[in-house]
């Protein structure tokens, strides 16, 4: 049973630590990966992070596994997922992927939390050209404040560690 935060609450929507403190509401980013063990506590965001593309050997099922995984009370959000320039998988399989946790938060109402590393103004085009209902979070922010201003301008949220 999810127990939902508070107005007092601090909300960490993307944490890497399941346990929960009083006063925090903590959501815990569960990565998509072959030795996932499904094991959890609260409440979750699920998505297979550009950094794990190339170990992991079900693309094929991508689309089920995501559907299977994300459509339960517990996950709040859809990601880790996005666009990273600074890994060698390329950015064409990347927005492959990117694209199924976008219809799949589309499709069941979930915002996305996106990792985008030197690859906003793919991310800013994407948004434009696919104009999404659920919100686009983008976790770990760390740029300008020219490139946070824009951002925002287009209707993205950014979240800052």
């Amino acid at each position: 049973m999810i127990v939902w935060p508070t107005k007092d609450d601090y909300i960490d929507f993307h944490s890497h630590h399941q346990e929960q403190e009083k006063g925090v509401f903590r959501v815990y980013n569960q990565l998509i990966s072959n030795q996932e063990d499904g094991n959890f506590y609260g409440c979750r965001s699920i998505g297979l992070h550009p950094w794990d593309i190339e170990d992991f050997n079900f693309l094929e099922k991508l689309d089920e596994i995501l559907e299977e995984l994300i459509s339960d009370d517990y996950t709040l959000l859809v990601g880790e997922c996005g666009l990273d320039k600074n890994i060698p998988t390329s950015i064409s399989k990347q927005e492959e992927i990117f694209s199924k946790h976008i219809q799949l938060s589309e499709k069941i109402s979930k915002p996305l939390i996106i990792h985008c590393v030197k690859a906003h103004q793919e991310l800013m085009a994407l948004r434009k050209e696919l104009n999404p209902r659920q919100k686009w979070i983008i976790h770990g922010f760390n740029g300008s404040q020219q490139l946070a201003g824009d951002l925002i301008a287009k209707g993205f949220m950014l979240s800052i560690g």
